[in-house]
């Protein structure tokens, strides 16, 4: 037999190998072999690998036991097809971001850091509990505002005389240049696709509404790496201060001339403590991050350890040049563009751009309306505490997508499911958005599983090794993990029969110490027969000479402690000596219920083993020796 399966073999091995043969059947179900190769190169590696033979054997068992779950129907359980769902949604979190749409996304924002702009803002603050109304009269102010400047105002008198900014009259709203990444998205899109001159609509952010004017733009400046001595001196400071300041500014000019290292006089004198503690280094900035006059001054300096005086608002900076460096080409540039695309949630247009695409490609459309909702949730909601009664059985149409019905009862149950404690005070807004997320995951759900049905793409390979992996954690845990753990009765008989064993192994307590110590213990032992020993062993003798080091199971080879026990002259305890000399007390604990979960294991490879034999005889398994033969034949060419 054996030598005519390796003529097969050698004759095969000239003859094609398609991997949508089928290896085997397990009754009607067919085992690809694609799928067993996939399994088997990413188990087998190495030194450690199997035999094809025999790791055909173990596929065999294992395919049984899904096609069993198969049968009993576990893949139609509720719970089952939710946490497939959810996992194949994690898996395939990588699909929803647009590969081009990342690119053209990347592209505009390098094309983007090529200019920097300036511009002026006008600032009006939205009350705290601000009501529709009062929001939609502060955009309407704006509105006026905006008009008035483009018939010809000077926006600046506009700013002096409505904008709720504090330091309108420092600055007269003058933001002074930016670059892209440090504004918030809304504003920098404004900004980088306007022209000089142009006036923004209102611009929601946080608690206020601007109205932006572009005012200049120029090339980019690039970035400086400087370090500072700072000395601190505000702009009203009194006159006693101001002298002290200067005396401290020529002390620190003197020193460097005499010269002493810019880090060392920074990291003594400069009243800046957290660049202070790094030779006063201040990292690379780039123009809008910092104080005008500061950078002004920094990116005044032209040569690598140049430094300048400049007076701020907030004192006076002795700066010193260690680095510049400009806009390289844009593969150097991708990876910082895409960290500041991140970090500043504009990356999340990518993800966007491929949850709408699907949703045009799945056809969805909303066909009810959120009226019912609005009327029957309570605010309790907000707190998380809403008990539903009547929406979750409401089966009136709410959306379609992908030819699928969805209902007012599904929303109810994703509303309960997902109700968290917030912060929102808005109901209607609250129970919108937590729509759109409802909507978002069917989405998902339905791309992941879409991504799956192609199961020769590594994704699909990937959800069907899960999805009979699931199957087979459920079924394994009804028939082998959870009755071997559950059956008191049938572990007792099966510890029994194997007793013999067991008999050679003993769970032992280790403990180390000086002898006086280890005497007391011992006299303890023998007064109180029924003391726990661990760790109270030592609490009872209350003596830090004795040390309680672990609790192990022991067999008589095991010769880790310098002894041998002899079973039938077994005693409670022995004292010994370690290799490093020092004494050790070892402690017979009881026997079974310390060896507990060694059995238990045991009992559930031996139910395993009797499971595996039944399904054996229940079911009939069919092996491809051609494809198994032409699948040795592949293995043995890519070794």
């Amino acid at each position: 037999m054996k030598r005519s399966i390796l003529i097969l073999l050698i004759f095969l091995g000239y003859l094609g190998f398609s991997q949508h043969e089928v290896l085997l059947k397990i009754d009607t179900m067919p085992v690809y072999a694609d799928e067993f190769l996939y399994v088997y190169k990413k188990n087998n590696r190495g030194q450690d690998s199997l035999p094809l033979k025999d790791y055909l054997n173990l596929f065999i068992n294992y395919k049984l036991k899904v096609y069993e779950a198969l049968k009993e129907g576990y893949n139609k359980d509720s719970a089952f097809k939710a946490e497939y769902h959810k996992y194949l949604v994690e898996a395939a979190k990588p699909y929803f971001y647009s590969k081009s749409k990342e690119n053209q996304l990347l592209h505009e924002y390098y094309n983007r850091m090529k200019k920097e702009v300036r511009f002026s803002y006008l600032a009006k603050q939205i009350p705290p509990n601000a009501r529709p109304q009062d929001t939609a009269s502060i955009y309407t102010l704006l509105m006026k505002i905006r008009q008035q400047a483009l018939n010809g105002e000077d926006f600046t008198k506009l700013i002096l005389s409505y904008s709720d900014s504090k330091r309108r009259f420092i600055d007269k709203g003058d933001a002074g240049y930016v670059t892209v990444f440090g504004l918030p998205p809304q504003i920098s899109n404004f900004l980088w696709k306007s022209k000089v001159g142009d006036i923004s609509m209102p611009i929601r952010f946080g608690n206020y509404y601007y109205l932006i004017k572009k005012t200049d733009e120029r090339p980019y400046s690039g970035e400086v790496h400087v370090a500072q001595i700072y000395v601190a001196l505000p702009l009203k400071a009194e006159k006693e201060d101001s002298i002290k300041a200067y005396k401290k500014v020529q002390m620190i000019d003197s020193m460097l001339h005499a010269g002493k290292k810019f880090g060392e006089v920074a990291r003594l004198f400069s009243d800046d403590y957290r660049s202070a503690r790094h030779n006063g280094d201040l990292g690379w900035i780039t123009v809008g991050r910092t104080i005008p006059e500061f950078e002004k001054a920094a990116f005044s300096l032209k040569n690598i350890g140049d430094t300048t005086w400049v007076r701020t608002r907030i004192g006076i900076h002795y700066i010193k040049l260690l680095g510049r460096r400009n806009l390289q080409d844009f593969e150097h540039e991708k990876q910082n563009i895409l960290k500041n695309l991140k970090s500043t949630g504009i990356y999340k247009q990518v993800y966007n751009y491929t949850i709408d695409s699907l949703k045009k490609a799945y056809h969805y459309k909303m066909i009810g309306t959120l009226d019912e909702f609005y009327k029957k949730v309570p605010p309790d909601i907000l707190e998380g505490k809403w008990q539903d009664t009547t929406l979750i059985h409401d089966n009136t149409v709410l959306f379609k997508l992908d030819g699928e019905i969805y209902t007012n009862a599904d929303f109810a149950r994703y509303l309960l499911k997902n109700q968290r404690p917030t912060l929102s005070k808005n109901l209607k807004k609250y129970i919108a958005n937590q729509y759109n997320r409802f909507v978002e995951q069917q989405v998902k759900e339905h791309y992941a599983l879409r991504l799956a049905k192609n199961q020769n793409s590594d994704f699909g390979r990937l959800a069907k090794e899960f999805y009979d992996g699931l199957l087979l954690f459920n079924i394994s845990n009804d028939k082998v993990w959870k009755k071997a753990a559950e059956d008191s009765a049938g572990l007792k008989r099966f510890y029994k029969k194997n007793k013999a064993k067991y008999d050679t192994l003993e769970y032992v307590s280790v403990y180390q110490g000086t002898m006086p110590a280890i005497k007391k213990a011992v006299k303890a032992l023998r007064k109180f027969k029924n003391i726990d020993v661990d760790s109270n062993l030592v609490k009872a003798i209350n003596d830090t000479n004795l040390v309680f080091k672990q609790q192990k199971l022991i067999s008589p080879s095991d010769h880790e402690y310098g002894f041998v026990f002899k079973l039938k002259h077994r005693k409670r305890f022995v004292i010994t000596k370690s290799d490093n000399g020092r004494w050790m007390l070892i402690v017979f604990n009881r026997k079974f219920p310390h060896i507990r979960g060694i059995v238990v294991a045991d009992y559930q490879d031996y139910l395993e083993k009797q499971w595996v034999k039944q399904l054996r005889r229940r079911y009939k398994v069919e092996i491809n020796y051609q494809t198994l033969a032409k699948i040795q034949n592949q293995l043995e060419k890519h070794k």
